[in-house]
């Protein structure tokens, strides 16, 4: 009498193991971060079945916690949470990576072109992929140095080999990711005018003009700060301006005017009772380290960023040989931690 014999085999459980690095070689490994600059995601997977059979899921968050690796976010969004999926396409014999980075356009996940991908008839193998922080990636710094928004970001990888009760999944986590500063500021104007006044008084802007070249009557202008962390907006101009038809200077001051010099004052508030004047104004200086903020320590913004009005005021000194002078005035957005 013969009997038939069955057993089921599940999947084993894969062995999983990652690595981030600096470089687009794979030879110096990091932890540090700095959005819109790419780092290089070596991952290996190993196991019984054939590669082709596995997903693997890579989940990429911001956490509270730089002791250990925490739980991802509910949701997804370009400020605290990313992930990404690797899967093998039989019908084109490519893998694809499909990533989610809750709609943003300054994130960009791909697998790097430029190294050759694992086998998918082969039970083990390499995966290589770039990853370019969004420009709201929020800033993390483990070490406490900073009063960054988080302690640090936690990387998760997950790779599941088989299907339904058959499957099986091995993974590995890290945490104590940098992820530092970042900003950017564009305005909306490209030239302030303080217009015509005598020496030993003050103005303040009476017209700007914007990249088209057109001139508006306007008491102030816009500038617009993408910034991943808490920021501050500092204000800098030239230490001297230069008078266009013969050369004279006047020298930047941020006490009282004397002779041949100037001052220039700026806020994010406009004084009401004297429309386009700085409320609380804020001397201008010719170095950033030396200035004080006019913004202190805005909050991170969404990648459309956050938009604030400045208004600013000139004094001038005695003794000032007529004629237009000109100089340049950056307005910085900076770390606020």
């Amino acid at each position: 009498m013969d009997v038939t014999g069955k057993v089921t085999v599940t999947a084993t459980a894969p062995s999983v193991s990652f690595t981030l690095y600096s470089d687009s070689g794979y030879t110096s490994p990091t932890k540090e971060i700095t959005p819109q600059t790419p780092v290089y995601m070596k991952i290996s997977v190993s196991g019984d079945n054939p590669l082709e059979e596995a997903t693997i899921t890579v989940k990429m968050f911001a956490d509270n916690n730089a002791a250990g690796v925490g739980t991802p976010p509910s949701s997804t969004s370009p400020e605290t949470y990313v992930t990404f999926t690797i899967s093998y396409d039989s019908g084109t014999g490519d893998w694809v990576l499909t990533a989610d980075t809750g709609g943003s356009t300054t994130w960009s996940i791909q697998l790097d072109p430029n190294q050759q991908q694992a086998d998918p008839t082969s039970s083990s193998g390499d995966f290589y992929v770039v990853i370019t922080f969004g420009k709201t990636a929020r800033e993390a710094d483990p070490t406490g140095n900073e009063a960054a928004p988080y302690a640090d970001w936690d990387i998760i990888v997950e790779a599941t080999i088989g299907s339904g009760s058959l499957q099986a999944s091995g993974s590995a986590s890290d945490y104590g990711y940098t992820v530092y500063f970042y900003s950017e500021i564009t305005a909306d104007m490209v030239e302030v005018n303080f217009g015509t006044i005598t020496a030993s008084s003050s103005s303040i802007i009476q017209e700007v003009k914007d990249s088209g070249g057109t001139t508006h009557s306007w008491h102030s202008f816009n500038v617009t700060v993408i910034a991943n962390g808490d920021y501050d907006l500092l204000a800098t101009t030239d230490s001297s301006w230069t008078n266009q038809s013969t050369g004279h200077t006047i020298t930047l001051t941020t006490g009282t005017p004397g002779d041949g010099q100037f001052k220039l004052e700026v806020d994010d508030q406009e004084d009401t009772t004297n429309p386009g004047t700085p409320l609380n104004p804020v001397a201008v200086t010719s170095d950033p380290t030396t200035a004080s903020p006019f913004v202190d320590n805005a909050l991170p913004t969404t990648e459309s960023g956050a938009t604030t009005q400045i208004f600013m005021r000139i004094t001038l000194g005695s003794n000032i040989y007529t004629g237009l002078y000109t100089g340049t005035i950056t307005i910085h957005a900076v770390d606020g931690g």
